[in-house]
């Protein structure tokens, strides 16, 4: 029993390190625009989104940042709400956190991250897909 106890564990730490965690470096990736692509709840059911009306504008200055909701005109410009959601980002157990503050008060884990996709996980285990957002130029003729 012992041994196969090891295994699991072995095993574990494997999928673990194979998990590329996200480098101090590598934040700065979060800043831009985003727009959500799916959501996946607790017992594995998806929620696709196709058509978003408002895409997330985050911006961030080392490990403070904010987000902000944007709404894309036809024209490339942004109306946007004058709210912004702050937060720090916070490394803890080798994962990335987002603690916001206010009446948002919650914390977002930092799944994974590169140039085009980002993820995270919130407390009560959903996570949330968002992919680059490509702002359309409709001048560009």
């Amino acid at each position: 029993a012992m041994q196969k106890h090891l295994y699991l564990l072995l095993l574990l730490t494997v999928i673990t390190a194979c998990k590329s965690s996200i480098q101090e470096g590598e934040i700065s990736r979060l800043e831009g625009y985003w727009e959500i692509t799916k959501v996946v709840f607790q017992d594995g059911t998806t929620k696709p989104y196709t058509v978003n009306t408002t895409v997330d504008y985050i911006g961030i200055d080392g490990f403070n940042g904010y987000i902000k909701k944007m709404k894309p005109g036809l024209n490339g410009r942004y109306q946007t709400s004058n709210k912004a959601a702050q937060f720090k980002l916070i490394q803890k157990d080798g994962l990335w956190e987002m603690h916001f503050e206010g009446d948002q008060k919650s914390t977002l884990s930092l799944l994974e991250l590169d140039s085009l996709e980002y993820a995270v996980k919130d407390q009560g285990q959903v996570r949330y897909y968002y992919k680059r957002y490509e702002p359309i130029n409709i001048n560009d003729e």
